[in-house]
């Protein structure tokens, strides 16, 4: 109610202005609280936007461990729907929480700041991944609940795996005892850092080595090295386009011992903006063994080029891989020729089986092989090789070198030919000797036979009952002297009558004799090479050598049909060809006539070839086994040799090769008449150890008119004839004890310089005249002899003294 002084009216107006002032701020309020509830809407829109679109899971988790709420991240990481993930627990997704847990670590988390731990979380499909989770505790309408901000770090993990992997390998290489990882500090002059494997290369302690400067770090290069290294340095700095220079360099540094040591540093040069050089970052690491093995390459294959030797390396198969130069000079092939080819093609056929054999038994052996084998040169030459190999298991490869002994092998055969022929020499020689020997008193016999058949002939009457018994004897002692006379030529010791002989004459005129000595089945045919230079020889003892010769190849034919090739020819001999044949004794080389007989029969091996001048020996039933041995004899005595080629089946071919003479041939005289021996006087002096012979002399002596004086010796002849200085003759025995004919006859010499000696012996005139050369010897005659024989040598001396 109004007052006196109208206050009433006062207070009503404040009243109502109150009231208007409260409905404004009510009206305020209600707009202010509107305008609030659209602006959180809107938040919560854009929250809600922001949860979805982001790639990390959100959940909001009950007391209970319920999933009140998701964001699709959640649902598309786990495989469930938002609807099965929200009948789901926290406990259903995640393995390593149990309820117990969760409700522990809920409780423990409120009022808390904000907690973040790792664990797994499992997809519907059951497979698992791991994850962070960030989760917080606050109150939402006065209940409690989780907000977990969930990621999955699988790719995290996997980071972090290969950062671990490459720390651990930046370590090792660090700690590398092959590599040395440096950074050279140029501003400074010293290393930054040096990894410990430069200590393990050097023995230099790292310490220590980062204390030397730029210019005492020199000084540990190798002076050879030293100016290299620094000039490959200023070249590169010099024409550098950026900020870096990236450097490979090898070089030797010295090692604490004072050895030096390979290294192949790859480096980078760093600059700074205005050009000066700032560092050097690298990585060194030791290649000592590899320059040492590339240097012993490099030895090796100068070896393998330059060698002397063969050098090769084969491939499993036994082909040439890689060939040196002596390789293709010895065989005679270039490189492209031999490599890829098996070695075995150039083997000689006759050793292939035998080098394929050795080879196997000694590669099982697992230890280097060696042997020796013939290989065929491309010009067919033969080159023999000694060879030394080994075979790599591993690689199937074979390596191996090869020397040529060649010459070895050649001088090695000549050892052995030469002790061959030395043997077959001493042999001959001995074999010579005792045939010689036996010869010469087999003569002194015959003689005794020889002659009293001869003297008790020439006492007959023809029609005397014993006469065809004497001639029976006298012809048997003909054949024995006829063996006895082989039995010299075998020896050397022949009687051989020299002259310049034409061998095709003396062929020809053998002809018939040859052509009904052969086999009826065999066709002989000549060839004989005119002109032909002549020969110093015996023409009966030539004739004797080509009819063994021609018998020979005619016995070789066994009945069968063949030919015999008689030919003649000259030859140019030098010492390699004379090598090759049945050389005895030394001859020179020149030139050489020769007769050659070859056949078409059954040939020799090479055992029964080196036999066939053997005494004795003989392929026949029949026979002394003396034809072919004389043959060398006569050969030799002639100062020749004799060449045989043969192969079994498949024929022979003897060559005789004499000497030739520059004079001019001679024809062979018609033999003399036989000269009818003359009643004589005189005393004649005969001196022989053979009784029988002395008794045989001497009554062929009376029986000429002479009065014979038998000496046994050549002590007894000089007592003798100086006791009888009237002597007319002196018949004297070249053989004998005590004194011996030749000591004999000098001893009558000075006596008597005039005296008249008649050498008799059993061997050849050829073998004794060398002997009593210019020694005034009057005559000679061999045993045995009859008495026409004693005759017409006795009548030559006489009459010729008579003519002085």
């Amino acid at each position: 109610m109004p007052g006196e002084d109208g206050s009433y009216h006062i207070t009503a107006s404040v009243a109502i202005v109150a009231l208007v002032i409260l409905l404004m701020v009510l009206l305020r309020q209600m707009l202010q609280s509107r305008k609030a509830a659209r602006s959180l809407a809107e938040s919560e829109r854009r929250f809600r936007t922001l949860v979805e679109q982001a790639g990390d899971g959100f959940e909001l988790i009950g007391v209970q461990g319920e999933i009140l709420d998701l964001n699709s991240a959640t649902s598309d990481c786990l495989g469930y729907t938002r609807d099965e993930l929200l009948k789901m627990k926290i406990t259903d997704i995640d393995p390593l929480i149990s309820r117990e847990d969760f409700t522990a670590h809920f409780a423990s988390l409120i009022g808390q700041p904000p907690a973040i731990f790792e664990s797994v979380h499992q997809r519907k499909d059951g497979t698992r991944f791991p994850v962070e989770i960030r989760t917080s505790v606050f109150n939402l309408g006065g209940v409690p609940v989780a907000l977990a901000l969930t990621r999955d770090i699988t790719k995290r993990r996997q980071q972090l795996a290969e950062l671990d992997y490459t720390n651990k390998c930046f370590t090792q290489a660090l700690n590398s005892r092959h590599h040395v990882l440096y950074r050279l500090n140029v501003a400074q002059g010293r290393y930054d850092y040096l990894s410990p494997a430069f200590e393990q290369i050097t023995g230099h302690p790292v310490a220590e080595f980062q204390k030397n400067s730029l210019e005492t770090l020199k000084d540990y290069f190798h002076p050879e090295d030293r100016v290299r290294i620094f000039a490959a340095l200023d070249q590169a700095f010099l024409n550098r386009t950026g900020p870096t220079v990236n450097l490979d360099l090898e070089y030797r540094l010295r090692r604490a011992d004072g050895e030096y040591c390979w290294l192949r540093d790859s480096t980078t040069a760093c600059f700074d903006d205005p050009g000066a050089l700032e560092c050097f970052f690298g990585s060194a690491h030791d290649v000592t063994d590899s320059k040492r093995a590339e240097k012993e390459r490099e030895q090796f294959h100068t070896l393998f080029m330059t060698s002397d030797d063969l050098m090769c390396i084969a491939d499993p198969k036994g082909a040439f891989l890689k060939t040196n130069p002596s390789c293709s000079e010895i065989l005679g092939y270039c490189e492209e020729e031999l490599v890829a080819k098996p070695f075995i093609d150039f083997v000689h056929p006759e050793d292939r089986e035998f080098t394929v054999v050795e080879m196997e038994q000694q590669m099982l052996s697992g230890n280097s092989f060696r042997f020796e084998n013939r290989y065929v040169r491309k010009d067919g030459s033969i080159r023999w090789l000694s060879w030394s190999a080994v075979y790599n298991q591993e690689d199937g490869m074979t390596y191996a070198t090869a020397r040529d002994i060649t010459e070895r092998k050649e001088a090695e055969e000549e050892r052995n030919r030469l002790e061959q022929q030395l043997l077959h020499t001493q042999k001959l020689e001995s074999l010579g000797v005792l045939a010689g020997g036996i010869a010469h008193d087999f003569n002194n016999i015959l003689t005794s036979i020889i002659g009293n058949a001869d003297l008790a002939l020439a006492q007959l009457e023809p029609r005397s009952p014993v006469m065809e018994n004497l001639q029976r004897i006298e012809k048997s002692a003909a054949r024995a002297a006829d063996l006895a006379k082989q039995m010299l030529a075998y020896s050397g010791k022949g009687r051989f009558i020299v002259e310049p002989t034409d061998l095709n004459r003396l062929v020809e005129e053998m002809k018939h004799m040859l052509e009904v000595s052969v086999s009826k089945k065999a066709v002989v045919n000549y060839n004989l090479i005119r002109p032909l230079p002549p020969v110093d020889a015996d023409a009966t003892q030539i004739r004797q050598i080509v009819m063994n010769l021609v018998i020979n190849a005619s016995e070789a034919l066994d009945e069968q049909e063949g030919v015999i090739d008689i030919g003649t020819g000259s030859v140019q001999c030098d010492e390699k060809y004379l090598q090759g044949t049945w050389l005895v004794d030394a001859i020179p080389e020149g030139l050489y006539v020769f007769v050659e007989v070859a056949d078409t029969g059954c040939g020799m091996s090479p055992e029964t070839a080196a036999k066939i001048f053997d005494p004795f020996f003989t392929t026949k039933f029949t026979g002394r086994g003396l034809g072919m041995a004389a043959v060398l004899g006569i050969v030799r005595g002639h100062r020749g040799t004799i060449k045989v080629d043969s192969t079994p089946g498949k024929g022979t071919v003897f060559r005789v090769l004499l000497p030739a003479c520059d004079k001019a041939a001679e024809i062979a005289a018609s033999p003399a008449p036989e000269m009818k021996w003359r009643k004589s006087e005189g005393k004649v002096l005969l001196v022989d150890d053979e009784e029988e012979v002395r008794k045989i002399g001497c009554e062929m002596l009376q029986l000429l008119g002479y009065t014979p004086i038998a000496a046994e010796n050549g002590r007894e002849a000089v007592e003798l004839f100086k006791k009888h200085p009237d002597l007319a003759l002196v018949i004297l025995d070249l053989t004998m004890p005590q004194m011996d004919g030749e000591q004999c006859f000098r001893e009558l010499r000075q006596l008597d310089p005039k005296v008249l000696v008649l050498m008799a012996s059993g061997y050849s005139e050829y073998e004794v005249a060398p002997k009593f050369a210019g020694s005034g010897l009057a005559g000679f005659v061999e045993k045995p002899f009859n008495l026409a024989i004693l005759t017409k040598a006795i009548d030559a001396i006489l009459d010729k003294s008579r003519q002085r």
